[in-house]
Parts: C-alpha cells; structure tokens; sequence
C-alpha cells in the first residue's frame, strides 16, 4: 500500500543581527542573503507553482488553493503566481538555449505547428523534435520566414514534417507517410473515380510501413529495404501519374502536389529518419491543451514562459527525467547567482 504522509511545508524565519555604535549612534543592519531578500516563498513552492500551471494546465486560481491546501500555510496571491512565472521563465533561459543548440545540430528532427493567441491575436507555435530534446518557438506567421527564425535556413540535418510549403526550403526532408495515409483516406469519401483511386495509394502506404516496421524489428537491412521499395515506388508513381489527369480536380491536383514533392517521400530508404511525423504531432498535443484552456497568452514575456516551460517539460520526459526537480535546481541557482545545471547529459 502506498500512501501520502501529512504535507506540511518547511517555513524558516530568517533574523539579521542590528547594533548601534556607541560612540556615534549609528545603526548598523546585517543583510539578509540574496537567496532569501525580498522574497517569501522558496524555489520549491516556485517550481511546483510554475509546474501545475505550465504542465499539469491549472488555472492561477486554482493552482493558489492547491497550494494553500497542500502546504497548509497561508497560500500564494494571484499576483506571487504571476512572479513565479517571470522567475521561472528567466532560470529557464540557459535551458531554453542549450535545448535549441541540441536540436540545430541534430541529425534529424520532426516539425510542426499550431496556432497560439497573444492578447486576441493569431501567433503560431512551432515545434522540432530531436533525439535528445525537443524546442518549442512562438512567433507572427506561420511561413518560411518565421521558420528560418526558428531553426535557421542552414539547418544541416533532415526535416520531417507533412506538405506545408513553408518546409521546402530545406533540401534534405522527409515527408510524413501517416499523412499520406490520411489523405487517401479523404478522398476516398468523395465517391465515383476517387474511391478505387484512394484505396489503391491506401494499399500502396500500407506496404510502405510494413516494409519499415521489418526495417525496425531487424527483417530487413537498408539494403534490403531499398531493393524492395523499388516496386513499391514504381506502382505509387504510376498511380499518381494517372490521377494527374484525373477529372476530379481535388485528385489531380493532389498528384501533382505529391510528383512536386516526390524524392522528398523516400529520403527514409537511405537516411535513418523516421517514416512519420507523429513525434512532432505528440509534442504538440500538450501546447494544445494549454491553449484551450488559457486562451493564449497576454504579453511577449508570457510567450517566452511558454516556450520555455514546453521545452523544459518535453526534453525532461525524453530525458527521463522529472521537470520539478531541474526547475527547482534552477531557480535556486538564479538566486545565488551561481550557473544553472545543464539540462542535458554530455555525450
């Protein structure tokens, strides 16, 4: 049986020592250190605040009586919410930057991106999923010109991302098979031509995974693989050939779209890049939640706490690791001064 002790929190009075010179009357007072002037509560009740907002989506409101239940002290103001938020997001910033460096010098990484509010207005969250870590960004548009923002235009690693036109500015890219799949899927809702057509690629997708699923579990080396696809690849061309000429306008142009596109469906023969872009897709989910829940965020400070917390939260479950303890770690630095802890392990 597991169960939860009585929670109470740790409350310490700190006293500075104050004398009066006899001589000349003045009043000497010590200094309160810099971890503790000025503030009421520590980098725990900071870090588990800023938790239950950024991860676990809690309201202010509701997040001030938790704390005041959990901790049975005189729980935290909205506005003390407020402050933990700003100093969070500030010892977050080494994290933030060595998160960002990780995944430019990655190999590969999945992209994608939702929309976000701020103050009412449309902002687009963007996200790159790495290896070792995962970086959010939130910025005015969704085109190529916030991506180079985001990851630059010289990123020398393979893109994996669905159609959107803003990706095609990098050479080296995969595009996702899952969305494919859903694509034919669509059409074939539209009846007549396009049913025979759409299960026709649905069929041809599902061979695709299928060879890579034996790729994952050992079957097949990339040799194999890449002797194999040949008449996969074949078959796909053929079909959308084809359907370029279609009289359905929405399958023609589909066609066209993806013959535009085509050595960017195959980059996963020779690369080690995954068929999908579901890891992106997933990273999203949460930023999503939050958003339906908060309604955006208010100010360019609030942005920058939210990229940092997704960041933080991400790279921590693929790290293994849990975000309360590194967060704590370092606020608790950025009060003493000292260098916040790496947020990463060295290779």
């Amino acid at each position: 049986m597991v169960d939860l002790p009585p929670t109470r929190a740790w409350v310490t009075e700190h006293r500075v020592h104050c004398l009066r010179c006899l001589d000349c009357g003045k009043l000497t007072r010590a200094r309160l250190s810099a971890e503790v002037q000025g503030r009421h509560f520590g980098p725990g009740v900071v870090a588990l605040a800023t938790l239950l907002n950024g991860r676990y989506r809690m309201s202010r409101r509701e997040t001030v009586d938790l704390l005041g239940r959990l901790l049975d002290v005189a729980p935290p103001s909205l506005g003390s919410t407020e402050a933990f938020m700003r100093e969070a997001s500030a010892a977050l910033e080494p994290a933030y930057r060595e998160a960002r460096a990780e995944v430019l010098r990655s190999e590969s990484a999945g992209v994608d991106e939702t929309p976000w509010k701020l103050a009412g207005g449309k902002q687009w969250m963007w996200v790159a999923t790495a290896l070792r870590a995962t970086l959010f960004h939130l910025g005015e548009g969704r085109g190529a010109e916030e991506l180079r923002r985001f990851l630059g235009s010289s990123f020398g690693g393979v893109i994996s991302s669905d159609r959107w036109c803003a990706y095609q500015m990098y050479a080296r890219r995969q595009l996702c098979w899952a969305h494919l799949t859903r694509n034919f899927r669509k059409l074939a809702l539209r009846g007549g031509k396009a049913v025979p057509f759409a299960e026709e690629g649905e069929a041809i997708c599902e061979r695709v995974f299928q060879l890579w699923w034996d790729l994952q579990a050992g079957k097949l080396d990339r040799a194999q693989l890449a002797k194999q696809i040949e008449p996969v690849r074949a078959r796909l061309e053929h079909l959308l050939q084809e359907g370029a000429a279609s009289s359905d306008k929405r399958v023609a142009g589909f066609c066209r779209n993806l013959l535009k596109l085509w050595p960017s469906l195959w980059t996963f023969v020779q690369e080690p890049v995954e068929l999908t872009n579901n890891a992106a897709e997933r990273a999203l989910r949460p930023a999503v939640l939050w958003r339906k829940g908060c309604f955006g965020s208010q100010s360019e400070s609030g942005l920058r706490y939210v990229e940092r917390m997704l960041t933080l939260t991400a790279t921590c479950r693929q790290q293994r690791m849990h975000p309360l303890d590194y967060l704590a770690q370092a606020v608790s630095a950025i009060r003493a001064g000292a260098v916040v802890p790496a947020l990463l392990p060295t290779h």
